[in-house]
Parts: structure tokens; C-alpha cells; sequence
């Protein structure tokens, strides 16, 4: 039915009227709810903010540390050790072989937590977690072959010039410290990986030592380790090599569960 209207009065415009408190209301609500996300995301920011912070502070002590005992090996102190002469100089040693690399690791640490660019934050951060994981099992396996030789033979079968006096916390710092950095690394960090590109990394790096220490010992004449030498060939250098292979192993699968059923879960709750 039409609007009847009286003649010579005009129809009244119909006008459409909004409720000023539901306007309100409706405003208020997405306010409210856009300063929660944005609260949100602040928070978390900070919190990203601080993790990296203390993994900074955690990796820049560490390579302090490994860069003043590596330079160590520079002075005439170390000099006296057998270790400073000869084809391979000290790093035809296992243990300041994994400690170069663990030093290099905590180098490029230290750039990623402090790296303001995406996309070399990012790089960075993929080579720091490809040399965390590849170098934990090295790192532990190095400690318990230490431990379980002294424990065994003595300190003399563990390297040459083992009569020659160290200072007491170089033993320390390459055989303990090397480890609880290697632990404190994948516990501050975000939760290290363990990928398939690590585990290839990591057997590259002890393939590689096992062929350099036959090197060094052809061009020294004997294994810097003197229960190699002690050791029927090729018998007694095979079976330690597979037990140093079989521990690395075992430790970086040790370090993946760790990452996966542990530090994994314990950053989701967080």
C-alpha cells in the first residue's frame, strides 16, 4: 500500500537512524580488541628480545673464553708441548680440533643474536644451528673418550708430552667447559634442530679428522695419541675410531630427543 499523504502537504523524507550507543559500543569492543593484539604482540617482542639477549650474553662469555685459551697455544708456554711443532701443529688433536670448531660456531652465534637484517639474521642463524648440533656429539664424545682413557691407561697414553705440566684449567676448559657450553648453547638458543643437514655436516666433520689424523701420523711418523701407536695396526685404529664414531653419534642423537621432547615442549608452554 502507497504512503497517503494530504493535499498540498509533501511526504516527509523517510531518514534511516543508526543507535548512537551500539556505534559506540561496537568501536570500544574493536578498540579494546586491537589494543590487546597489539599488547600481545609487544609482549612477545620483548620476550623474543630478552632470549636473545641472554643467549648473546651466554655465547659472547663462552667465545671470550675459548678465544683466550686458543690463543694460548700461541705463547711460549705452549711451546714447550709437542703439540706446537710437527706436520698439523695442534690440530692434529681431536680436542683442539672440536674446539676451533666449536669457537668458529660461537662466533657466528654471537652475529646472529646481535644481527639487525632479516635476511643475514636468517642465514646467520641457519649456519649457528647447523654447527651446534653437528659439534654437540663431538664435543661430549671428546670429554667421555678423555675421561674413559685416563680412566683405563692413565695420563700418559692420552697425548704425547703428557709428563709435560699444563696449566690446570687448560685441561679444564678443552675436556669440561668445551661440553657445558656445548649443553648451555642448545638450552639458550631457540630450540636447535637436529636436521638431516646437520647430521650430514656433522659426519663431514669426524670423516674428515680420521682421514687428517692418518696424515699427521704419516708425516710425523707416529699418531699424536700414544695409545694408537700402542694399538695393533690397522686393527686397534679401526675399533677406536668406531668407538669415537659410535659415541659421536649417540650424543647427537641424545641431543635431538633432548631438543624435541624437552627444551621443545618447555618453549611452547612458555
Amino acid at each position: 500500500m502507497g504512503v497517503q499523504t494530504m493535499p498540498g502537504i509533501a511526504a516527509a523524507p523517510v531518514v534511516e537512524t543508526h543507535d548512537a550507543s551500539c556505534v559506540s559500543t561496537s568501536e570500544a569492543v574493536a578498540l579494546d580488541r586491537s589494543a590487546v593484539v597489539e599488547g600481545q604482540s609487544l609482549q612477545a617482542g620483548k620476550s623474543r628480545s630478552l632470549g636473545q639477549e641472554g643467549a648473546f650474553v651466554v655465547h659472547a662469555f663462552a667465545l671470550l673464553c675459548y678465544v683466550r685459551v686458543w690463543l694460548w697455544h700461541l705463547t711460549p708456554a705452549a711451546q714447550l708441548l709437542p703439540g706446537s711443532t710437527g706436520f698439523g701443529w695442534f690440530f692434529r688433536y681431536l680436542t683442539f680440533y672440536s674446539y676451533s670448531w666449536q669457537m668458529l660456531q660461537l662466533f657466528i652465534a654471537c652475529l646472529a643474536d646481535i644481527s639487525k637484517d632479516p635476511v643475514q639474521s636468517r642465514f646467520l642463524n641457519e649456519w649457528a644451528d647447523d654447527l651446534s648440533c653437528a659439534l654437540f656429539g663431538l664435543a661430549n664424545s671428546v670429554t667421555a673418550m678423555y675421561y674413559l682413557i685416563d680412566a683405563t691407561t692413565g695420563k700418559n697414553a692420552l697425548v704425547e708430552g703428557g709428563e709435560i705440566s699444563r696449566p690446570p684449567w687448560l685441561g679444564f676448559s678443552v675436556h669440561v667447559f668445551n661440553t657445558m657450553t656445548a649443553w648451555a648453547d642448545i638450552c639458550c638458543a631457540h630450540p636447535r634442530s637436529f636436521s638431516r643437514r646437520a647430521g650430514r655436516l656433522s659426519v663431514a666433520i669426524i670423516a674428515f679428522y680420521t682421514v687428517w689424523i692418518l696424515i699427521c701420523s704419516h708425516c710425523n711418523g707416529a699418531f699424536p695419541y700414544p695409545i694408537l701407536n700402542e694399538l695393533p695396526w690397522p686393527a686397534g685404529f679401526i675399533g677406536m675410531a668406531s668407538t669415537s664414531i659410535f659415541l659421536h653419534y649417540l650424543m647427537f642423537l641424545a641431543g635431538r630427543q633432548l631438543c624435541k621432547r624437552v627444551l621443545l615442549k618447555r618453549t611452547k608452554v612458555e
